[in-house]
């Protein structure tokens, strides 16, 4: 990884591309009524374990019922370690963990060519993902080897600098989180000006654009910035400089 010597004029090649994983358990849930998407991920090589911890949106309980009953059976899924409802009603999000063999992990074989998890986004069986790669990276050894598990489909690719990386980086980790809510009010709030200073738009005045109380608006604003700091401040790195 001689790039990272000077990761300051460093280049990537930002991939995406949609993936039929015909030996993972997305495979079988190519149905529509939910979105799955990972917010965080950790590969044991020592154990040849992935773990994935992912926020599934389920729209009712038949969906849901599917799902559960995907994965609690399929033998991509060595253990289901954890499937818990975040909320009341539908549609209804479920916090999931799982654990899987390392040689079935489509992040595991890009990890080997240096790629970066941007994102892993699934809907109707079909697993969208995001990485990021040195510029230099011959991707074609990448796809020849996700073909003995599957079909990939629609790749898109583009060059970007340091910069746009970072900013890749952080979109994904703060939008993983957010609902899309959220993020509506979020974004309303930047671009009226809410959060400049001084403001340029007051709470009463946000409420009434978005057609929601003052303080259902609050709530949004405080846990989204909650959400997003946790985000980015999760990381044990930041402990240094406090």
């Amino acid at each position: 990884m001689d790039y990272l010597l000077d990761f300051g004029k460093a280049n990537f090649k930002y991939v995406e591309f949609d993936y039929i994983h015909e030996t993972d358990w997305t495979a079988k849930a190519a149905f529509d009524g939910y979105e799955y998407n990972v917010v965080e991920s950790y590969v044991d090589g020592l154990k040849n374990h992935v773990y994935e911890f992912a926020v599934l949106k389920v729209k009712d309980k038949l969906s849901l019922r599917k799902l559960f009953n995907i994965l609690n059976s399929d033998p991509s899924v060595e253990e289901l370690v954890k499937f818990e409802p975040i909320n009341k009603g539908y549609p209804k999000r479920i916090g999931v963990v799982i654990k899987s063999r390392l040689s079935n992990s489509t992040r595991y074989k890009a990890r080997l060519f240096d790629g970066i998890e941007i994102k892993d986004h699934i809907t109707n069986g079909v697993e969208d993902w995001g990485f990021l790669f040195p510029n230099n990276v011959n991707l074609d050894l990448l796809f020849d080897g996700l073909k003995i598990n599957g079909k990939i489909i629609n790749v898109r690719s583009r060059n970007v600098n340091i910069n746009d990386a970072l900013s890749l980086i952080n979109f994904s980790k703060v939008t993983s989180v957010l609902t899309k809510a959220e993020l509506d009010t979020l974004y309303k709030a930047y671009k009226l000006g809410f959060f400049n200073e001084p403001k340029k738009v007051s709470l009463r005045t946000l409420a009434k654009e978005l057609n929601l109380s003052t303080s259902t608006i609050n709530h949004q604003l405080r846990n989204s910035l909650r959400k997003i700091l946790n985000a980015i401040f999760s990381d044990s790195e930041y402990d240094e400089y406090i």
